[in-house]
Protein backbone atom coordinates (compact mmCIF):
# COMPACT_ATOMS: atom_id res chain seq x y z
CA UNK A 1 0.00 0.00 0.00
CA UNK A 2 2.71 2.84 0.95
CA UNK A 3 4.10 2.26 -2.65
CA UNK A 4 0.86 3.15 -4.44
CA UNK A 5 0.61 5.95 -1.97
CA UNK A 6 4.42 6.69 -3.15
CA UNK A 7 3.72 6.70 -6.51
CA UNK A 8 0.39 8.49 -6.37
CA UNK A 9 2.46 11.10 -4.58
CA UNK A 10 5.32 11.44 -7.32
CA UNK A 11 2.80 11.39 -10.47
CA UNK A 12 1.18 14.25 -8.53
CA UNK A 13 4.22 16.15 -7.70
CA UNK A 14 5.46 15.42 -11.93
CA UNK A 15 2.14 16.62 -12.72
CA UNK A 16 2.44 20.20 -11.23
CA UNK A 17 5.84 20.03 -12.19
CA UNK A 18 4.98 19.61 -16.04
CA UNK A 19 1.99 22.32 -15.64
CA UNK A 20 4.38 25.01 -13.94
CA UNK A 21 7.29 24.50 -16.47
CA UNK A 22 4.13 24.34 -19.49
CA UNK A 23 3.28 27.65 -17.71
CA UNK A 24 6.78 28.99 -17.39
CA UNK A 25 7.36 27.78 -21.08
CA UNK A 26 3.61 30.21 -22.04
CA UNK A 27 5.34 33.20 -20.06
CA UNK A 28 8.93 33.04 -21.67
CA UNK A 29 6.74 33.26 -24.69
CA UNK A 30 5.06 36.28 -24.41
CA UNK A 31 7.62 38.07 -22.82
CA UNK A 32 9.81 36.91 -25.96
CA UNK A 33 7.07 38.21 -28.29
CA UNK A 34 6.75 41.76 -26.18
CA UNK A 35 10.41 41.94 -26.70
CA UNK A 36 9.98 41.69 -30.63
CA UNK A 37 6.91 44.51 -30.25
CA UNK A 38 9.24 46.89 -28.53
CA UNK A 39 12.15 46.55 -30.94
CA UNK A 40 10.01 47.13 -33.63
CA UNK A 41 8.43 50.07 -32.43
CA UNK A 42 12.28 51.42 -31.61
CA UNK A 43 12.81 51.02 -35.15
CA UNK A 44 9.94 52.88 -35.88
CA UNK A 45 10.58 55.98 -33.54
CA UNK A 46 13.76 56.44 -34.98
CA UNK A 47 12.32 55.88 -38.50
CA UNK A 48 9.86 58.52 -37.44
CA UNK A 49 12.44 60.91 -35.56
CA UNK A 50 14.85 60.94 -38.55
CA UNK A 51 11.94 61.65 -41.28
CA UNK A 52 11.19 64.61 -38.67
CA UNK A 53 14.63 65.78 -39.32
CA UNK A 54 14.55 65.52 -42.97
CA UNK A 55 11.26 67.50 -43.11
CA UNK A 56 12.65 70.14 -40.66
CA UNK A 57 15.56 70.85 -42.84
CA UNK A 58 13.42 71.05 -45.87
CA UNK A 59 11.39 73.48 -44.08
CA UNK A 60 14.36 75.70 -42.92
CA UNK A 61 15.03 75.39 -46.23
CA UNK A 62 11.99 76.81 -48.17
CA UNK A 63 11.48 79.44 -45.18
CA UNK A 64 14.84 81.28 -45.56
CA UNK A 65 15.13 84.42 -46.90
CA UNK A 66 17.15 83.34 -49.46
CA UNK A 67 14.15 80.96 -50.77
CA UNK A 68 11.86 83.70 -50.86
CA UNK A 69 13.68 86.53 -52.35
CA UNK A 70 14.64 83.40 -55.01
CA UNK A 71 10.93 82.56 -55.75
CA UNK A 72 10.03 85.94 -55.60
CA UNK A 73 12.26 87.19 -58.41
CA UNK A 74 11.56 83.82 -60.21
CA UNK A 75 7.62 85.00 -59.87
CA UNK A 76 8.88 88.21 -61.60
CA UNK A 77 7.88 90.28 -57.71
CA UNK A 78 9.71 93.29 -57.04
CA UNK A 79 9.80 95.38 -53.57
CA UNK A 80 7.77 97.87 -52.96
CA UNK A 81 9.40 101.28 -53.07
CA UNK A 82 7.05 102.72 -50.10
CA UNK A 83 5.09 100.96 -48.04
CA UNK A 84 2.36 102.72 -46.61
CA UNK A 85 0.47 101.44 -43.28
CA UNK A 86 -3.37 102.04 -42.97
CA UNK A 87 -4.82 102.92 -39.28
CA UNK A 88 -8.27 102.17 -38.24
CA UNK A 89 -9.92 105.35 -37.04
CA UNK A 90 -10.51 105.68 -33.51
CA UNK A 91 -14.23 104.82 -33.57
CA UNK A 92 -13.79 101.40 -35.39
CA UNK A 93 -11.27 100.79 -32.23
CA UNK A 94 -14.13 101.27 -29.62
CA UNK A 95 -16.46 98.78 -31.33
Amino acid sequence: MPDKALHKTIAIVLGLAAVLAVLLLIRQTRIMHINNQITLLEEQIRALQYENEKLEIELSRYTGLQHIDTQAARLQMIRPRKVRFIQKNKLERRL
